[in-house]
């Protein structure tokens, strides 16, 4: 995850920075599913209801940037993730710095 990060040409948020997260994961459609529904799955009708969790998810890329875009991950304040499908599995993280209010 840090090298990807690096790669995107992320860079660390400021130590004490509020961070809002955004996931995208995209689960790779089933072989077995018939055309006329993996088309329904790439539109999006159709969303994934299997594993990992949502929760799970986030953990995973929450604990996977910390020190990398961020100093710790107790400093998410705000998180949201989506689950798709798609002909090639990804995930698309977003990462924004807030400056805290003085």
């Amino acid at each position: 995850m840090k090298i990807a990060f690096i790669a995107a040409g992320g860079r660390r948020a400021p130590d004490n920075a509020y961070i809002v997260i955004d996931i995208a994961a995209y689960y790779q459609i089933p072989e077995s599913a018939p055309k006329y529904i993996k088309e329904k799955m790439r539109r999006g009708e159709i969303r994934p209801t299997v594993k990992p969790d949502y929760d799970n998810v986030a953990k995973l890329i929450g604990d996977g940037l910390n020190k990398v875009a961020y100093y710790d991950d107790k400093s998410i304040i705000d998180a949201h993730v989506c689950k798709f499908y798609a002909d090639v599995p990804k995930v698309v993280v977003t990462v924004t710095a807030l400056e805290p209010e003085r």
